[in-house]
């Protein structure tokens, strides 16, 4: 089968991420496709069976949280108080320019004993001083590597369905077909599985930072997000006609 797709890049990473054409070959895979340095796999690829392909997405895995500060360098949580404390962090930076690396050292907020960034810290309308702090998942699968050599060994798309939802894998939009004609495209994402927002509010606003209530820690599996299975699809939707980008 022959897949043909956009497998786009964010705009910041054109030039700091490189691919390549590769060949896998082995007693249980003989697949062919792009994989980049590092990586013993295929990232997009094809055997005799299956091909797959995949696009970039931007889940909405990020909530912001505002919490009253109060004196000494504390912020309010579940009727206690919890410390904001300094942190220096190096970062190294690449230049494309030079192709060169170059360390750059800064300071952070962060909320301590919470693991939260304080994003901003200043006074609210009526003169109160507030800090607002983030929570998010970043985390992807338990191992894409593991996932993308099990694409392929598969020799149908439903095989290739059972590898992805065994691997959890929920950071890309994924293409799929098989010799039999039988397709899948999948909307995927790192989609926090919310409750129920801080009262009058809605999950795009800035949520009430005082209550564990009101946070999350849970993604929805692989097998909860939205994709179309058949012999029959015509062209893959934009991955943006999902509705997942802000969900419960």
């Amino acid at each position: 089968p022959i897949l043909r797709c956009d497998p786009h890049l964010g705009i910041d990473r054109i030039t700091t991420i490189r691919s390549y054409f590769a060949q896998i070959k082995g007693a249980t895979m003989d697949v062919c496709g792009i994989s980049f340095p590092g990586w013993p796999c295929i990232a997009i690829g094809f055997n005799q069976d299956v091909a797959w392909t995949l696009t970039t997405y931007n889940p909405d895995v990020v909530d912001v949280y505002k919490a009253p500060e109060v004196a000494g360098g504390h912020f309010e949580f579940q009727d206690a108080t919890r410390p904001i404390l300094e942190k220096a962090l190096t970062l190294v930076v690449f230049d494309p320019a030079t192709n060169t690396t170059f360390p750059f050292s800064t300071t952070i907020a962060w909320a301590a004993n919470f693991d939260k960034p304080v994003l901003r810290r200043d006074v609210d309308l009526n003169g109160n001083p507030h800090i607002w702090y983030g929570h998010a998942s970043f985390t992807s699968a338990p191992c894409v590597w593991e996932y993308f050599l099990g694409l392929g060994r598969a020799t149908s798309v439903p095989a290739m369905l059972q590898e992805t939802d065994r691997n959890a894998i929920t950071y890309t939009n994924i293409l799929m077909a098989d010799r039999l004609g039988n397709k899948a495209y999948l909307w995927s994402g790192r989609v926090p599985r919310r409750g129920a927002p801080t009262p009058g509010r809605t999950w795009a606003e800035v949520q009430d930072g005082t209550r564990a209530a009101y946070q999350w820690s849970e993604m929805h599996p692989a097998s909860d997000l939205p994709r179309e299975i058949g012999s029959s699809l015509g062209p893959a939707p934009s991955p943006f006609d999902a509705v997942w980008v802000q969900c419960n």
